[in-house]
């Protein structure tokens, strides 16, 4: 009896391995595409750093390591971004090294791209935009604050 269940096991364990593996379910959710960077509004770059996780979040399954979610970013750069980060892989692929730390890793390439092509000093920008603002009597917006308080 005991050598007939553990067959009859065997013959089922078989059986299971042969049926072969279901897709992975393919996400629901369409996400819109990041907006194209390209380094002429630094003010505009969290924005796409923010739409391209957005868009990986969505569809985890379309971006399986980190290299995958540096090649989806670089897709959406042009110009002179799209220029730096090509001419650093073209030079460290055609020297034979080993692939720049900010391609293997997402956290580092959204660093660098925040380095290189990102507002300077984000809070000065800030202030100077606010403080350049006018309303329709060409009255800066500092003085209706200075009225305010």
């Amino acid at each position: 009896m005991d050598n007939f269940l553990a067959h009859s096991l065997q013959l089922l364990a078989n059986k299971i391995a042969s049926i072969p593996e279901a897709p992975k379910p393919k996400s629901t959710i369409k996400p819109r595409s990041p907006d194209v960077f390209d380094g002429s509004d630094p003010t505009k770059l969290d924005v796409f750093t923010f739409q391209c996780s957005m868009y990986m979040a969505a569809r985890p399954t379309d971006f399986p390591n980190q290299q995958s979610q540096v090649a989806f970013s670089l897709s959406f750069l042009k110009g002179v971004p799209l220029d730096w980060f090509q001419g650093e892989l073209t030079w460290t692929m055609a020297s034979g090294g080993e692939f720049p730390k900010w391609f293997v890793s997402y956290q580092t390439f959204t660093t660098e791209l925040q380095h290189l092509f990102g507002p300077r000093d984000p809070v000065a920008d800030a202030t100077n935009a606010l403080e350049a603002l006018k309303y329709k009597d060409n009255t800066k917006a500092t003085c209706y604050t200075i009225e305010f308080n």
